[in-house]
């Protein structure tokens, strides 16, 4: 079973105020916690060899070992958050923040608010705007109500927001 960046996404954050985030996901045991609780619920698959028994490893909190491969399988191999080098907490945070706030965020307003160089917080965007985007599954039906929509082309003679 390969995990989906997607699943990641999900509601996680759906309804939630900053101070509400902070406290729940404000450390990497409760980020990695989460994530274990979300990837493996309906139950650990090895990726390397499909088997489905574990160990729970005794060297790396979160992390199984497979019972037949003895492959050590992390939380977050098969994630956006696989091989990040700015902490989990952060990366938790920028998800967080692109997924609050209505009109995005650049990513210099990114860097400055996780302490991360404007590069990272936009590679680590793309990520995350990557799982954001539909699969095309669940497409919407029936009645649609949009706040702001752009239908045909600019309107000649017209500048601006009217055009």
């Amino acid at each position: 079973m390969e995990f989906d960046n997607n699943m990641v996404i999900g509601s996680i954050f759906e309804g939630e105020n900053e101070l509400d985030f902070i406290s729940r996901f404000g450390t990497e045991n409760a980020c990695l916690a989460y994530l274990v609780n979300y990837k493996w619920s309906c139950g650990f698959e090895c990726t390397n060899c499909s088997c489905t028994e574990f160990y729970a490893s005794k060297k790396k909190a979160y992390h199984r070992q497979c019972k037949a491969c003895l492959r050590l399988v992390s939380p977050t191999s098969h994630t956006m958050f696989h091989h990040i080098k700015f902490g989990i907490v952060k990366a938790f945070y920028m998800v967080f923040k692109m997924s609050a706030i209505t009109k995005s965020i650049s990513a210099e307003q990114l860097s400055k608010s996780v302490g991360v160089n404007r590069k990272t917080a936009l590679l680590f965007q793309h990520k995350i705007r990557h799982a954001m985007q539909s699969s095309g599954n669940f497409p919407m039906t029936g009645e649609v109500e949009v706040d702001e929509a752009y239908i045909g082309g600019k309107e000649e003679g017209k500048i601006g927001r009217g055009a």
